[in-house]
């Protein structure tokens, strides 16, 4: 990708790199000798270099007009390298000035590089929002833009910190979120509202259960911790549950009133031939079906349909291959199996977003039963080094005893990635069961 200069290059702006360069080394010198008259000599031989690049400095200062962030890194920059400013000739003084005198040249050295624009990325980053790259909800990543956009990780820092000002992104902790207007906000308030409703209905979360917590909700449902604290607040008006501070809520008993959801009768069109999916289709057909809904690709209604399809295809036959578990998790093991039975039965929404978004939740169902079919499903016929020998004598389960290794792999795609949450809320709070991630 072209980029364009953020200034002039260093001919045109008269500057000399090589003494630039050389000036960045001697602020690394200029800390190794702690005599008294040492310290005073490379003081003042530090306020030379700040004064001979301080012109050059106050003009990228005038160039990052239009990026407040930018502005405030430049006026921090200067602030801090000020020739002016007395100091005292101590070590300490001299080993900060060294530092400030150094980031400030470095910063001037970086504007002669072929880089766009503090406000031109923002500008980039603005685009594939209303581009719909990254979907409403999801977080954004400094690596992962930096990496699209082929730009320095501190430019895009620069960046996304305007953005957050102008209200276009919302930072939660140290994270950034993308923020959608009220409607989609409200619609996805409403979708997981109705989804955990009828998940306790379907007995998921029976009465006097709790709940996963706002975050492992927030995985399940491939969204963030805003609808989810949101349709929690609903549920509660409605004294199905009961919110509790800083611990998940509990399912009340009246909860039991809620008549359970109707099973579609599956598709009879392939009765006669169902096809069988193996690990590795299952797998790449839970993540296509989460990474439809958070990179937002443009899939046609029919492609979704489809997709969702299959993912229901491949919930039925995991389900039925299923048997009863001497697992230490099996607790967990039985909540994942009726919240993918809930999710297969449930009917497809009509309007665009909430159909690709149960599509989405499905494939995270369905990728969260891959770690208990371990030796119900076809195997993949791949070379022999790459097939994991049987884990122990046939009769206590398919493969024999679960031990560390049956998890690792299947968890890193089962799972949405980094979530120590998720583990939990699946496999259980053993600090033993822990070990296996």
């Amino acid at each position: 990708m072209k980029a364009t200069t953020m200034y002039a290059p260093a001919d045109d702006d008269g500057i000399d790199l090589r003494a630039l360069r050389g000036d960045i080394k001697l602020t690394a010198h200029v800390t190794r000798l702690r005599a008294p008259a040492a310290v005073a000599r490379n003081t003042e031989l530090l306020h030379e270099a700040a004064r001979t690049w301080w012109p050059v400095a106050q003009r990228c200062r005038q160039a990052a007009v239009g990026s407040p962030a930018d502005q405030r890194r430049w006026d921090q920059l200067l602030k801090g390298a000020d020739p002016g400013r007395a100091v005292k000739a101590s070590f300490t003084e001299l080993t900060v000035l060294a530092g400030a005198v150094r980031e400030l040249l470095r910063a001037i050295e970086a504007t002669t590089l072929e880089w766009p624009s503090v406000c031109e990325i923002a500008h980039r980053i603005e685009d594939a929002l209303h581009n719909e790259t990254y979907p409403v909800g999801s977080p954004v990543a400094v690596s992962t833009v930096a990496t699209a956009l082929e730009v320095p990780v501190e430019l895009v820092k620069l960046a996304l910190s305007d953005l957050a000002e102008s209200g276009l992104l919302e930072r939660r902790g140290q994270r950034l979120f993308v923020v959608g207007n009220e409607q989609v906000c409200r619609e996805q308030t409403q979708f997981v509202t109705e989804r955990l409703r009828a998940q306790i209905a379907y007995g998921v979360y029976p009465p006097g259960t709790l709940l996963p917590s706002a975050p492992e909700l927030a995985a399940a449902f491939v969204t963030n911790l805003t609808p989810v604290r949101a349709a929690l607040h609903h549920l509660a008006a409605e004294r199905l549950v009961r919110l509790r501070k800083n611990a998940p809520a509990i399912v009340l008993e009246a909860a039991r009133r809620l008549p359970s959801p109707a099973r579609h009768a599956p598709d009879q069109r392939h009765a006669s031939h169902p096809q069988v999916y193996d690990h590795e289709a299952i797998t790449a057909a839970a993540r296509a079906g989460r990474e439809q809904w958070r990179r937002h690709p443009r899939l046609s209604p029919e492609d979704v349909t489809a997709q969702w399809e299959r993912l229901r295809a491949m919930a039925r036959q995991m389900l039925g291959t299923l048997e009863p578990s001497r697992s230490p998790f099996r607790h967990r093991r039985d909540t994942a199996l009726i919240r993918a039975a809930e999710l297969e039965s449930a009917p497809l929404p009509e309007a665009p977003e909430p159909r690709r978004w149960h599509t989405a939740c499905l494939a995270t169902a369905v990728a969260a039963l891959l770690p208990y079919t371990r030796g119900h499903l076809p195997v993949t016929h791949a070379p022999a080094a790459h097939q994991v020998p049987p884990r122990g004598p046939q009769g206590c389960g398919a493969m024999g005893p679960y031990t560390a290794d049956d998890f690792v792999l299947d968890l890193r795609d089962a799972e949405v990635p980094g979530t120590a949450g998720a583990f939990a809320f699946f496999f259980g709070d053993d600090p033993d069961a822990r070990t296996f991630t």
